[in-house]
C-alpha cells in the first residue's frame, strides 16, 4: 500500500482503546485500555508500541490521556486494508473455503485417529467412551505395613477426603492382574493413609489430618516407597503404566496448598524449609526413573496456589510445579472446571498472560512436544459438590475441554455420567482425538473468541498484564486479532455466573455482522 493511502486510513482504524474495558470490572478501574502503551519504558513511542504490540505497528498516536503512573499514553495503530489498493503483508491471506455454521461443528476428516500415548482414564475402562486407562488405587500403609517390609497382596479401606467417605482398595496384585494400561495413584500423607510405624519413627504430629511430608525423615520413608514401586517393581519404566500421582498427598491426593498453610500458621513451617524440601522432594522423585519415564511421574498441585502463607514470595511458590516439570516431571491439573479461573498464566504447561492479556505458548517448554503427561480431569460440572450446578452443562464442558486442549492435555480423567459424555458424545469424540497433539500432527487449529475474568488474578500475585484481570480468547495454533479495517470486531454475548461463583462475567464470542463463538482451520484429509 502506499505511503499516502496508508496515511488516509491510519487515523480512522486499526488498534482503538475501548474504554470499557475498564468499565465494566470496578475492581481495576485504572488499567490501561486496549491498544495503548506506555513511553516510559522507551523515549520512541513508536518502538513502545512495537515491543508491546508486535513490528507490524505503523504508527503511535499521543492520546492526550495519562497512565495511572501519569506517563503519556499512545495509541498504537496498524495499516487497515485499503479498498482498492493493495493490501499490506499484514492482511494478505491465502484463499481458503470458509464455512458459517449455526451451533458447534465437531467434525474432522475421516481417517484422523488417537494420538499416540494420548488417553482418556478413569476409575475403570470403557469402551464406548474411550476410556483406555484404568485406576489403581493404593495407600502407603497397605503396601508397607512395617519398616523395610513392603506387600502387593494386602487390602485396605480408606477415605481419600477425609471425613466417613470411605472405600474399599483391593491389593496391588489384584488390581494389577487384568490385562491392559493403568495409572496409579498412592495415597500417602493421611493420617488413615500412612503407616503408623512411620509417625513413630519420626516422631511427628499430623497437620489438618496430614503427616508432614517434608519433614526429613518422613520423606525419607516415603521416597524409599516411591522407590521400591517404580524402580525395583518396575511400574516407572513399565508400558502399561501411563501415569503416577505423585507425591500423593493431601486431599483426594491432589496436593491442595490448605495442609501447608496450616502448618506455617502453627508456626511449624517456613518459606525457606519449604521451598527447600519443594525442590529436593521433586529432584528425587525424578532420579528414581530415566529421562524417558519421568514424565509419567505427574506433579498434581497447581501453579501459583490459592493457599500460600502470608508474607511468603507468591511468585517464588507460584512457580515451584514449573521447576518439577523441567526436572523431567510431567503436570496435571483437578479442576479445569473453573475454566475462567486460575488457569491461563501456568507456567509448568508452558503457557503464561501476555502484556495484552492473551494466553500464548512459552516456546521450548518441555510439555509442549506431548512427550510427557499433562492430565486434566474433567468430571465435577453437575456433581462433586460444586456450588452453581447447571441444568444444561454443555457450554461448561466445552469450555473446559479448550482449555484443557489448549494448555496441551494429553490425558483427560473422565466418569461417564458426570461428564456428561452420552449426551455430548461428538463433542467428546472429538476432545479425544485432539489430546496430546502437536502443530505437525493436529487435524485442526482453532480459536474461541472470548472475554473473561480471571478472579484469582483481581490481586497482585506475582505476574501482570495492561488489562488485569481479563483475558482474551482460547487459542490453539490459530490467533484471531483485529487488525484490518473492515474486520474490527466487538465482545459478544454477556455470561454472567458459572459453576462456582455467581459473579463471574465472561463475554463469549466475538461480534461483526455475525457473532462468532469458534473459529476453526481444518487440515485437509490425507
Amino acid at each position: 500500500m502506499a505511503d499516502a493511502a496508508t496515511d488516509a486510513f491510519l487515523s480512522a482504524v486499526g488498534h482503538v482503546a475501548f474504554a470499557d474495558d475498564c468499565d465494566r470490572d470496578p475492581d481495576n478501574p485504572t488499567c490501561d485500555p486496549e491498544g495503548a502503551a506506555t513511553a516510559c519504558e522507551r523515549e520512541d513511542p513508536l518502538e513502545a508500541c512495537r515491543c508491546t504490540y508486535g513490528a507490524e505497528v505503523q504508527r503511535a498516536v499521543r492520546t492526550g490521556l495519562e497512565s495511572p503512573s501519569q506517563c503519556p499514553v499512545y495509541r498504537c495503530e496498524y495499516a487497515p486494508c485499503a479498498p482498492g489498493g493493495r493490501l499490506p503483508p499484514l492482511c494478505e491471506t491465502p484463499p481458503v473455503a470458509v464455512v458459517v455454521a449455526a451451533g458447534d461443528d465437531w467434525s474432522l476428516p475421516a481417517g484422523v485417529e488417537p494420538a499416540n500415548g494420548a488417553a482418556f482414564y478413569g476409575f475403570g475402562l470403557s469402551e464406548e467412551h474411550g476410556i483406555t486407562v484404568r485406576a489403581v488405587d493404593q495407600s502407603w500403609r497397605q503396601l508397607n505395613p512395617a519398616p523395610g517390609v513392603y506387600a502387593t497382596d494386602q487390602p485396605d479401606r480408606i477415605a481419600p477426603g477425609g471425613g466417613d467417605g470411605f472405600v474399599e482398595l483391593r491389593s496391588l496384585d489384584a488390581r494389577l492382574e487384568p490385562a491392559g494400561d493403568v495409572w496409579l495413584r498412592v495415597f500417602t500423607s493421611g493420617v488413615g493413609w500412612a503407616p503408623e510405624w512411620v509417625v513413630r519413627d519420626c516422631e511427628v504430629e499430623p497437620v489438618d489430618g496430614h503427616l508432614p511430608i517434608w519433614n526429613p525423615c518422613v520423606w525419607g520413608h516415603l521416597l524409599a516407597l516411591y522407590r521400591h514401586l517404580l524402580v525395583d517393581l518396575g511400574l516407572g519404566a513399565n508400558p502399561r503404566v501411563h501415569l503416577v500421582y505423585v507425591p500423593g498427598a493431601f486431599r483426594y491426593a491432589e496436593y491442595g496448598f490448605g495442609v501447608v498453610r496450616a502448618a506455617f500458621l502453627a508456626g511449624r513451617l517456613d518459606e525457606v524449609t519449604y521451598v527447600a524440601w519443594f525442590r529436593q522432594a521433586t529432584a528425587d522423585l525424578a532420579a528414581l526413573l530415566e529421562p524417558a519415564d519421568r514424565g509419567k511421574l505427574v506433579f498434581t498441585g497447581e501453579d501459583f496456589p490459592w493457599d500460600v502463607p502470608p508474607a511468603w514470595d507468591p511468585l517464588v511458590i507460584g512457580t515451584l510445579p514449573a521447576g518439577a516439570v523441567e526436572l523431567g516431571l510431567g503436570i496435571r491439573n483437578g479442576i479445569p472446571e473453573n475454566h475462567d479461573s486460575h488457569l491461563n498464566h501456568v507456567p509448568a504447561y508452558g503457557h503464561v498472560v501476555d502484556r495484552l492479556g492473551y494466553v500464548r505458548e512459552v516456546a521450548g517448554w518441555p510439555t509442549l512436544d506431548a512427550e510427557r503427561v499433562v492430565g486434566m480431569e474433567n468430571e465435577c460440572f453437575t456433581s462433586c459438590g460444586i456450588p452453581f450446578p447447571p441444568d444444561d452443562p454443555y457450554e461448561h464442558i466445552r469450555l473446559t475441554n479448550l482449555k484443557a486442549l489448549q494448555l496441551r492435555a494429553t490425558h483427560i480423567f473422565v466418569v461417564p455420567e458426570d461428564s456428561h459424555m452420552d449426551a455430548h458424545a461428538e463433542h467428546w469424540r472429538w476432545v479425544r482425538l485432539e489430546l496430546g497433539r502437536t502443530p505437525s500432527t493436529a487435524p485442526d487449529a482453532w480459536s474461541a473468541p472470548r472475554e473473561t475474568r480471571d478472579r484469582f488474578w483481581r490481586w497482585g500475585r506475582g505476574h501482570d498484564w495492561l488489562t488485569r484481570p481479563w483475558v482474551r480468547n482460547v487459542e490453539r495454533w490459530l490467533r484471531h486479532r483485529d487488525v484490518c479495517g473492515d474486520g474490527v470486531g466487538r465482545r459478544g454475548s454477556r455470561r454472567t455466573g458459572d459453576l462456582f461463583y455467581a459473579d463471574a462475567i465472561a463475554y463469549e464470542g466475538r461480534r461483526t455482522d455475525i457473532e462468532v463463538r469458534m473459529m476453526r482451520v481444518v487440515r485437509a484429509a490425507p
